[in-house]
């Protein structure tokens, strides 16, 4: 009989005499949108100093394996409806395997709590929140800042593959992500990306449908169908099939209504495919 990873992972953990990872909350702030070109010329014309954005105070779970590294890591990002316990999961399970996670937290520090009925969804600012977060990993010495990925939900999912987008904000900033994966994320992921990319979306996901037959053979982002699966399939919150209306999940912007349900041989088939990504994206 098969033994799943998590599987796997809570029997090592729990038998072993080594160290749980070490978990702690980090605060640090999102990248920003830099000036325009415009912007500048017209500020160094009239002699005054060009008006800067901002940067937005972040805080996230920063989750680091055991040893002195440098490790490869991974930028987790939550969905609309923000951090939750099913995904403190995943940054534990993914440091058990020698990844520095970072599960950042976009939304505790403003207050938005959950976003999930409106659109357009603050979803368009996590982008500069995910090139904050590989600022922060990229700074730490136990980080190989050449081995950063970034994994998403939902929103978070659409944000990991908008920070690979050829023509998208990673023109604006410094660093690049080595890589990314999306779990059943919104909206329709279908830019040219500049890295390896691997979006995972349910067979029965009635939320973004149309993701399904975008896959291209030749494409560095490449789309797999999780079996039997709807949106939120790895999350236990769904044990109880939940239908959503679209006032309550406006996010699915293809339909009028969605439902989720948690499948664990679903979520399972997610983990060995992510790990399989991941090793060999990250562990080069």
């Amino acid at each position: 009989m098969r033994v799943t990873l998590f599987t796997t992972l809570v029997v090592s953990l729990v038998m072993s005499s080594g160290p749980v990872p070490a978990r702690e909350w980090v605060e640090f702030t999102s990248a920003v949108n830099p000036p325009t070109p415009l912007a500048l010329t017209q500020a160094e014309a009239q002699g005054t100093a060009v008006k800067r954005e901002p940067p937005t105070p972040l805080r996230g779970l920063l989750v680091s394996p055991e040893g002195k590294g440098p490790f490869p890591s991974v930028v987790l990002l939550h969905g609309c409806d923000g951090v939750q316990p099913f995904q403190e999961q995943w940054a534990d399970d993914l440091a058990a395997l020698g990844y520095v996670t970072l599960l950042v937290d976009s939304h505790g520090r403003s207050g938005i709590g959950d976003d999930c009925h409106n659109w357009p969804p603050t979803a368009n600012t996590r982008t500069f929140d995910a090139y904050g977060a590989l600022r922060y990993l990229r700074d730490r010495p136990e980080i190989d800042a050449a081995r950063i990925g970034v994994l998403g939900w939902d929103t978070g999912g659409r944000a990991a593959i908008a920070v690979l987008e050829v023509n998208g904000v990673q023109q604006l900033v410094p660093d690049r992500f080595t890589a990314g994966v999306a779990l059943y994320p919104t909206a329709r992921p279908r830019p040219p990306v500049s890295g390896p990319a691997l979006v995972l979306i349910g067979d029965k996901d009635d939320c973004s449908p149309k993701i399904r037959s975008e896959a291209q053979p030749a494409d560095p982002l490449r789309i797999e169908t999780v079996p039997d699966a709807t949106h939120g399939f790895d999350n236990p919150r769904f044990a109880e099939s939940t239908h959503f209306t679209y006032a309550q999940a406006r996010q699915c912007v293809e339909i009028q209504n969605t439902t989720m349900t948690f499948n664990k041989a679903a979520h399972e088939f997610a983990v060995e495919r992510v790990r399989a990504f991941l090793a060999e994206n990250l562990r080069k």
